[in-house]
């Protein structure tokens, strides 16, 4: 069961300013204040303006998003549950097909989707299909805004998504455990897509990009196993779900042993050897598995109507591979060339106890299954823990713990907290790394919901960036200058970074120094990509050019270019141009706490044409812009 905990808010209906109460008959947008903002939030949300109501009132807003003035004399925003713009009806024919008509209100796209298309072709309407617009002139324009917006979100989105995955599958090979290195939830949300599309997401991996990648099929055949497992897990989760509010309504006592028993029986009907599936009723488990993924991930793909296929078995692999290879091809997986026919038999000893192990770990974790740590490491890493029929018990399940969903406000702070104290363990390593290593959890916490939060992506770089120091060090406390671009964290710092970039985010995000400053230090870090540090600590400068910190941060790294240079005339050229830019920062230091620009040069000791030369001002000449 699900509880929801609600602020109680010093509102009413005679405070209400924007929106509407009562379903569209009364519309309010009598604050100008209060219109202007939603004006700048709905601009940055990628929403147009619609007509609301009989009275055609103009909002930016879904029509039954209320805002107020509360007693108190601050602004609230409440109700947005329907706050994106619908998916068309053809994106909901299947939900609607299993009883679940109203799906207007729940199926919307996702706002990193809406935000991009505004930019790319143009804003969309989060009332269309509603009949709170049913009197604006542009109620069917609305919906080919929406149908439109879909093929794109299909021809365009689907496929560049694919493309990312076998990447960040293929730069992973070797470096990492290859069945856990994509954070499914985390790289489709960035992409602005919503995790109901995994099965076309599928289908488009299977049909389009393996075929133009097929002698990379090792890399995708462990990427459509992930993407099956993220889909079946949820489905999985949910069955189970299911099933504990029967029995509670069963029993209607708070009692934890019939809860967990239940679930224990129901993980061994998942998870427990084939022998004698067929009288343990797992096949009717598996029927509904199938039914639950044509629902609510939109597999609808003739292998979810083949009966006798178990999607975690590995005939469904090899049934993939052959379709897109001759057994004769080769292939290339962790280094070493195969035949197709080889890595068929090689998956038939042990490829569908892989999957399993990857499906388990992804319903313990969605389901907020506390398990014991010698089960936890009998399932997830090796293979005998599926070989009985029941291989779970009531020892197994410590707990079925409270699931809660906040708006990442705690889990922020936390990792804040972390962070900040891991940075002060300097003379202890081990202590530190425990903390950068809880700092990370937790920020990935943060971002599985919102991906491109700016300053969250720059924190968790920052985290992972320290804790490569630490590990580069040895565990001492003199920490190491250079990063290891083979460690795992490396790769998930520059993703990390890559979220953010300015180019990524458009319009919307601007061009931000900050984040240069961030990247341009990390590739500093790493030793062997100077050219592009120094792009980017120039940018800098460029973007703001009355910021010491900066200027000071470019001064000291082109000082170090020069102790590393073996060119005498290079080595001078960078001293001179580390000196001037050193003085140029403390002249835009003494500028801004106001030192009068007359007394520059007897402040800081240095001849008029160094100061010229530093910074381009002349006495009596204006000072830099602001910041």
């Amino acid at each position: 069961f699900r509880l929801i905990a609600e602020s109680e808010l010093p509102i009413s209906r005679q405070t209400i300013v924007y929106g509407s109460w009562d379903g569209a008959k009364t519309v309010f947008n009598s604050n100008q204040y209060f219109s202007m903002m939603m004006d700048q939030a709905a601009s940055v949300l990628g929403f147009c303006p619609h007509s609301c109501g009989k009275q055609k009132v103009k909002l930016m807003s879904c029509t039954d998003a209320e805002g107020h003035i509360g007693r108190d004399g601050r602004f609230y925003l409440v109700d947005l549950a329907r706050a994106m713009p619908p998916t068309p009806p053809s994106a909901r024919l299947l939900r609607k097909n299993h009883g679940l008509e109203r799906s207007l209100l729940c199926c919307c796209f996702r706002p990193e989707f809406v935000s991009s298309y505004a930019q790319k072709v143009k804003p969309l309407n989060p009332d269309t299909y509603s009949r709170f617009i049913s009197e604006d002139e542009k109620f069917e324009e609305y919906k080919n805004d929406v149908e439109e917006a879909f093929a794109y979100l299909k021809t365009q989105k689907f496929p560049k998504i694919c493309e990312d995955l076998f990447w960040t599958m293929k730069e992973t090979v070797g470096h990492h455990n290859t069945w856990t290195c994509v954070n499914v939830p985390m790289a489709l949300h960035q992409a602005g897509v919503n995790l109901r599309y995994i099965g076309m997401i599928c289908e488009q991996s299977r049909t389009g990009q393996m075929r133009s990648h097929q002698k990379d099929i090792g890399i995708w055949v462990p990427l459509l196993t992930i993407l099956y497992a993220e889909a079946t897990a949820r489905v999985i989760k949910n069955l189970i779900n299911e099933k504990l509010r029967q029995k509670m309504e069963e029993f209607k006592l708070p009692l934890e042993a019939p809860y967990r028993k239940l679930v224990i029986a129901e993980l061994n009907l998942y998870f427990g050897s084939n022998l004698g599936r067929e009288t343990r009723g797992a096949k009717s488990r598996w029927d509904n598995v199938r039914e639950g993924l044509k629902t609510f991930f939109a597999f609808d793909s003739e292998e979810m109507n083949d009966e006798k296929r178990d999607f975690f078995e590995a005939d469904f692999v090899i049934a993939v591979m052959k379709e897109n290879l001759e057994s004769k091809d080769m292939i290339k997986f962790h280094n070493k060339t195969i035949s197709v026919e080889d890595w068929c038999s090689k998956l038939h000893a042990n490829g569908n106890m892989t999957a399993k192990c990857l499906l388990f770990r992804r319903v313990v974790a969605i389901a907020n299954l506390d398990v014991a740590p010698d089960t936890r490491t009998r399932f997830l890493h090796g293979n005998e823990g599926y070989d009985h029929i029941n291989p779970l018990g009531l020892v197994d399940l410590k707990e079925v713990k409270v699931r809660v969903k906040d708006m990442n406000i705690v889990a922020n702070a936390q990792a804040n907290f972390e962070f900040n104290n891991a940075r002060r363990m300097v003379h202890n390593p081990k202590t530190a790394l425990r903390l950068y290593e809880s700092a990370e959890q937790k920020y990935m916490e943060v971002l599985s919901s919102n991906p491109n939060d700016v300053q969250t992506n720059l924190n968790l770089a920052e985290a992972l960036r320290n804790k490569m120091k630490v590990k580069c060090s040895g565990m001492k406390s003199e920490l190491s200058t250079f990063l290891d671009e083979n460690d795992s964290d490396y790769k998930k710092a520059e993703r990390a970074y890559g979220n953010v970039h300015p180019e990524r985010l458009g319009e919307n995000g601007g061009d931000d120094p900050y984040w240069r400053l961030m990247y341009g230090q990390f590739l500093w870090s790493s030793g062997g990509r100077l050219d592009r540090a120094e792009h980017q600590l120039f940018m800098c400068i460029s973007l703001a050019p009355a910021c010491p910190r900066f200027i000071q941060t470019y001064a000291t790294f082109i000082g170090e270019m020069a102790t590393k240079c073996k060119d005498p005339h290079l080595v001078k050229e960078y001293m001179e141009q580390s000196h001037l830019f050193s003085i140029r920062a403390q002249v835009v230091r003494l500028l801004r706490q106001g030192v009068e620009k007359e007394k520059l040069q007897q402040t800081l000791g240095i001849s008029t044409e160094d100061l010229w030369r530093a910074s381009g001002i002349r006495l009596g000449a204006a000072p830099p812009p602001p910041p």
